[in-house]
């Protein structure tokens, strides 16, 4: 699942064949759960606050067991480092 702070509208354009893949995609365009994971860029984009770019792994309960932030959204961690902290859960 990702989680953007972009509208359910603007999301719309982003299916699988531009993806690439098939992803679930939701707006968090009041910036709630954004909020809550700590994720706020304050006035990031044209003065509006945006996420910071991360990857969270949470557990079946709920828990956030790995969080890797980024500084730039085009940067991600590389699968096998995601796959790595799958595999130490």
């Amino acid at each position: 699942m990702a989680v953007s702070a972009d509208s359910v509208e603007s999301l719309s354009i982003f299916g699988k064949d531009k993806l690439g893949f098939d992803v679930t995609l939701l707006s968090d365009s009041k910036r709630q759960v954004i909020r809550d994971y700590g994720l706020v860029h304050p006035e990031g984009h044209g003065g509006e606050d945006i996420a910071r770019p991360a990857t969270i792994i949470i557990d079946k309960d709920g828990v956030v067991r790995w969080v890797k932030v980024a500084h730039n959204f085009m940067v991600r961690p590389a699968p096998d480092e995601v796959i790595e902290a799958l595999e130490r859960l």
